[in-house]
């Protein structure tokens, strides 16, 4: 009796694991299609959450990888007037408990456009990626960044800035580069400046950036005060606090001439030591 089950048994068995390699070829095939595929599903994806956010955008997916995206000539915002451009960017991520992660972003040719209207900083289409409710202090994120030929222009009230940036590190703690900032022509608080511009070191330990550099004023007017100077330079360094909203440093200025009503002077030299926030600003000079 035995002997008669036992090939009912083995057949069964057989036909079990026939069954199980089937459906285990079945899930490699889907794996690989999938992999195959993940350009196209990751292209479908982005363009869906662009259009929930009404955002308008042009991309070239390069590679969609496990720990790895690669993406060429972004462009955000009116193609015409974008407010965000990229030669390249690369997006390194994790899998955690808690799902996945960004751990680190490496951009080349980075273009942004920002607007500074009535002490609101604005990029466009980019704003509606952030939460519009959301009123929490500003704060780096805590990833590792690469910038390569970053530029960015912020048109105010005051006056439009450019900046230039390229560096590396943590954005938390390690962070390191070389920021220049160029304005032709600022008008602020009754005084005009032209042709200023700043070429420095940025650095961020602890969550707090720090600048460190000369800012160069050519010309400089202040009308209402009756004073004007020539050829000022300013050696800067400043330290913000982790939300921006604060700020500590000094400065040395030497330059000249300097007229002040009827005082005149061919050159002058200062140190001026200062601390802030919003609210206001106070220090201490030294003639």
């Amino acid at each position: 009796m035995e002997d008669e089950l036992d090939p009912i048994y083995e057949r069964r068995r057989s036909r079990r694991r026939i069954f199980a390699y089937l459906v285990l070829l079945l899930l490699c095939i889907g794996v690989i299609v999938l992999w195959f595929s993940r350009i196209t599903v990751a292209d479908n994806f982005i363009r869906s959450e662009l259009a929930k956010r009404n955002v308008s955008a042009s991309y070239e997916i390069v590679d969609i990888g496990f720990r790895k995206q690669i993406i060429r000539n972004l462009v955000i915002g009116d193609p015409q007037a974008p407010d965000l451009t990229a030669d390249l960017v690369e997006i390194g991520n994790s899998l955690g408990t808690e799902g996945a992660g960004i751990d680190w972003v490496r951009a080349r040719g980075v273009k942004a456009y920002g607007r500074l209207k009535d002490g609101k900083l604005s990029f466009g289409a980019l704003d509606k990626f952030s939460d519009p409710e959301d009123d929490s202090p500003l704060a780096l994120p805590d990833i590792s960044l690469v910038v390569e030929k970053g530029q960015m222009r912020i048109d105010t009230d005051y006056g439009a800035i450019g900046l230039a940036l390229n560096g590396s590190g943590n954005l938390h703690d390690g962070f390191s580069g070389e920021l220049a900032a160029l304005t032709r022509e600022m008008a602020l608080g009754g005084c005009t400046t032209s042709g200023a511009s700043y070429f420095g070191e940025i650095a961020i330990n602890d969550r707090k950036p720090r600048l460190k550099g000369p800012l160069r004023l050519p010309i400089v007017k202040c009308p209402d005060l009756d004073l004007a100077a020539q050829d000022m330079g300013i050696q800067l360094s400043v330290e913000l606090g982790q939300d921006f909203t604060s700020w500590t440093g000094d400065a040395g200025i030497r330059g000249g001439p300097l007229r002040f009503a009827d005082f005149g002077a061919k050159t002058t030299q200062s140190t001026i030591g200062f601390k802030g926030d919003l609210k206001g600003s106070s220090g201490d000079i030294n003639l």
